[in-house]
């Protein structure tokens, strides 16, 4: 999406936060839009002057601070969100629509033990470094200590 949007994935999120903080009626400071992200003050200004530029938000004075800003997307940005979803929703129902009706329950249960799998996989420690793929100085030893 961020792609045909012609955005990186920083912006899309940023996009994508302002927009849940205001269906909160809440709003978003760029030091807040910072911290979620985790990226510096620098980098926030200039995602935010990207995003300005390219119509998706503005900038408004805080209401109840002098200092600070609040940020807020523009009806361009809902309206451009709002057509790529339409169209990938479409595409997603056709393409469900296009498996077989005595194939869809095999589908189903596909997906589900996909799921279960992935959440079983979370739970799980991180996978040890490949040691083919990685340098010898880096792997750890299984020798017994001398």
């Amino acid at each position: 999406m961020s792609a045909g949007m012609d955005m990186n994935e920083t912006d899309l999120r940023a996009l994508q936060l302002v927009i849940e903080a205001e269906t909160r009626d809440d709003h978003l400071t760029p030091r807040d839009l910072a911290d979620h992200l985790a990226i510096s003050s620098a980098s926030t200004t200039k995602l935010l002057d990207r995003l300005t530029a390219s119509g998706h938000l503005t900038r408004a004075p805080h209401p109840s601070d002098r200092r600070s800003l609040i940020l807020a997307s523009t009806p361009y940005a809902h309206a451009e969100i709002r057509d790529r979803l339409t169209r990938m929703h479409e595409q997603m129902a056709a393409i469900a629509r296009a498996v077989p009706a005595e194939s869809r329950g095999a589908v189903v249960a596909f997906l589900d033990a996909l799921v279960v799998e992935l959440d079983l996989e979370e739970q799980t420690r991180p996978l040890a470094a490949d040691p083919r793929r990685t340098p010898a100085s880096k792997v750890p030893s299984t020798a017994p200590p001398s």
